[in-house]
């Protein structure tokens, strides 16, 4: 339930105030140091050698934004800080919008940088521009509620789940490593922030629905290239092994 939330935020809470504590006795040992202050003045920066050590400084900066993102989140939805508004639809705003995005793009243009000689088409930095710009096609969508524009955002989702899931077999194919590590670095990459704002909002896992599609079909990726992958370079059996998985998705689908 929402209430739950309120622990869960008071205990965010805690420990966003342990690690602003954290940094201010780190803060504090850094500027105890002789010429410390000098070297803020002079160059905007203090010199390193606080309490914590470098990967500790680190978490707990990570720590302190991913809990001031989700208390935020919390007073705005949970809390009923603000009262929910009915959204009013305007198709000229939504497609001015995206227009506006369009020329944005068009005007930024740049050309991809791959290492090696030939980027190759669907490269890193063109899927990631394309996901780029699919998610704020998401966010207007769902700001406007542009609901005659529902089947064009599926498309937009098969088309990211897809580029997604083509990024993992590119790295299985070149790496090829399939190691626990890597799965585990994956699945909390993909999964973490949402667990801490279930546990915050009292909401389902299946809410945020794009996060167990992109985990199923990355384990998709992983099993059917893991199976027997000292023949991945025989492309016959590859397509083989393909179109297993993708016949074993469908019936499960």
């Amino acid at each position: 339930s929402r209430g739950n939330g309120g622990a869960v935020m008071v205990a965010y809470a805690f420990t966003v105030q342990l690690a602003g504590l954290m940094a201010l006795v780190d803060l504090a040992t850094a500027l105890m140091k002789p010429g410390a202050v000098g070297a803020l003045l002079q160059q905007g920066h203090l010199p390193e050698g606080g309490a914590l050590s470098p990967w500790l400084r680190d978490v707990v900066r990570s720590w302190t934004a991913v809990g001031a993102v989700v208390a935020v989140g919390w007073v705005l939805d949970s809390a009923h800080a603000y009262p929910p508004m009915e959204k009013t639809y305007s198709r000229d705003t939504f497609l001015f919008m995206c227009l506006v995005v369009a020329a944005i793009c068009g005007v930024s243009v740049a050309r991809a940088k791959v290492p090696g000689s030939g980027c190759g088409m669907l490269n890193r930095d063109q899927t990631e521009e394309w996901r780029g710009y699919m998610q704020i096609a998401f966010l207007l969508y769902h700001y406007f509620n542009a609901k005659e524009f529902y089947n064009w955002i599926r498309v937009f989702v098969a088309a990211y789940v897809w580029m997604t899931g083509f990024g993992h077999f590119s790295y299985f194919w070149v790496r090829r490593e399939w190691g626990l590590v890597r799965v585990i670095k994956v699945i909390f990459r993909i999964n973490f922030l949402v667990l801490a704002i279930m546990a915050t909002m009292g909401t389902s896992y299946t809410h945020y629905y794009i996060c167990p599609m992109h985990t199923f079909f990355f384990f998709v990726v992983w099993i059917t290239t893991w199976i027997a992958h000292r023949y991945n370079d025989v492309l016959s059996f590859m397509l083989a092994k393909l179109v297993a998985a993708a016949v074993v998705c469908y019936v499960l689908f």
